[in-house]
């Protein structure tokens, strides 16, 4: 649960940042002054540094769950297993 919170959460940043990032591209865009196309390039720079690290996590958490599903099924074949097993000796001592 604290995973997918925390994926869920990475993934409504990365979309604010996707958001701002096309937001200051249309400024730059719509830039008239070299001091102002300076200032929204940094800006643009910023974000995009903030976007990989925020997809960096967002792809950490999916990765995260990937493991937690894969143990989870095996625990449940082992389970499941130990089960058929109990199962087959309890036919056998009933035999």
């Amino acid at each position: 649960d604290d995973i997918t919170r925390r994926l869920g959460e990475a993934e409504g940043k990365l979309q604010r940042l996707d958001a701002a990032v096309q937001d200051r591209e249309a400024q730059l865009d719509a830039a008239t002054s070299e001091w102002l196309k300076g200032v929204v390039r940094e800006e643009l720079e910023e974000l995009n540094r903030e976007r990989e690290d925020v997809r960096g996590q967002v792809s950490g958490f999916r990765q995260e769950l990937q493991q937690f599903s894969e143990r989870l099924g095996t625990v449940e074949n082992n389970v499941l297993g130990l089960g058929s097993r109990i199962e087959g000796l309890q036919v056998h001592s009933d035999a």
